[in-house]
């Protein structure tokens, strides 16, 4: 069971292969889709290199067979990883090209284009140049396990194969679909959660840690920031408050891009204002739609000069102007942007 857990791997990486070098890499940009990159050599590389990865796992697909593979181990000689040829220690089995247990493989490859195309899929192909590529890449990603059920059942040519593979063994046809694909598949999906859960959960403990130690901005940590700037230059701070008034956007025209900000007040008093940029605008509205009502708590950074200036940076590509919020307060505005919920 375990020995075919190899060729199992191999099918998963050709279909990542597959799904981001045609998505991503290749029939995007070549439809026209903007992208901060332009048909190159690289670009039709990666074209080149996905319909080979494509085209071999569509072949495995459509002609279900049994296939007699061979794993030889590595052979570490000093600084040097080989593998010997005809190596007594290989490992021969045999593995289903194609089987519908296979789509837990499928649905593992898919995650990452899943994802990315989930996480940009409102937003403006002009503004976020890969949302369209990851979308290509989820269509593309769709065909191989439609492919393979339509290929199997509609087909009958799985099925037909195991029949076949039977009627000269004392197994059933259902018996060896168990054992030549179920079992294994079943394993690596075992094995791939005992492997990833473990760094998930420790992942998300660390973050949640993190953020419990961030420094919280408040009416004292504003008198700090103020008398020491320095010493808070690019530091993360949390901000918890209530948001005063509605969201001010400034829309993309003249050479600058979409923004958005905000007007909080703490629970001491202190006036903070927070800034967004493009790269995280749809998060950023999508965090604040329900702000009147309820108190954000965000991640910031405070902006030059001790939270008391917009840089140049951010008012040469950005329309942000603490002005379009009112009269600052005696106390004058913190000026901060947006890094995360």
């Amino acid at each position: 069971m375990l020995s075919r857990l190899p060729s199992l791997v191999q099918m998963l990486v050709v279909e990542v292969v597959a799904v981001v070098c045609l998505g991503a890499g290749g029939f995007a940009r070549l439809a026209g889709h903007p992208s901060s990159e332009p048909l190159s050599a690289r670009v039709f590389a990666q074209l080149l290199l996905g319909l080979l990865a494509g085209w071999l796992l569509l072949r495995q697909i459509c002609r279900p067979r049994l296939q007699q593979v061979s794993w030889s181990p590595v052979r570490q000689f000093g600084p040097v990883a080989v593998v010997l040829p005809n190596d007594p220690s290989a490992t021969q089995t045999v593995v289903l090209s194609s089987h519908p247990s296979y789509v837990l493989l499928d649905l593992v490859a898919g995650l990452l284009p899943g994802f990315l195309a989930w996480a940009s899929w409102g937003d403006d192909p002009a503004l976020n140049p890969s949302a369209p590529l990851w979308r290509w890449s989820l269509a593309i990603w769709a065909v191989f396990p439609l492919a393979r059920l339509l290929c199997w059942y509609g087909l009958g040519r799985g099925p037909d194969l195991l029949r076949e593979i039977a009627s000269g063994r004392t197994r059933a046809a259902s018996q060896l679909g168990w054992e030549l694909a179920w079992r294994p598949v079943l394993a690596f999906a075992v094995i791939a959660t005992t492997v990833t859960l473990p760094g998930l959960a420790l992942g998300v403990r660390d973050t949640r840690r993190t953020e419990a130690a961030t420094p919280l901005l408040d009416a004292t940590r504003v008198a700090e920031i103020r008398a020491t700037p320095a010493a808070f230059r690019d530091a993360r701070l949390r901000v918890r408050g209530r948001m005063l008034g509605a969201i001010q956007q400034w829309p993309a025209g003249g050479g600058k891009q979409a923004s958005a900000g905000i007007r909080l007040q703490t629970a001491d008093g202190a006036q903070v204002l927070v800034f967004c940029d493009v790269h995280r605008l749809r998060e950023f509205e999508r965090l604040v739609a329900r702000g009147a009502s309820v108190e954000l708590t965000l991640l910031v950074r405070v902006l030059e000069n001790g939270g008391r200036e917009i840089g140049r940076h951010y008012s040469t590509y950005y329309g942000w102007n603490p002005a379009d919020f009112g009269p600052a307060p005696s106390g004058g505005w913190m000026l901060t942007y947006f890094v995360d919920a």
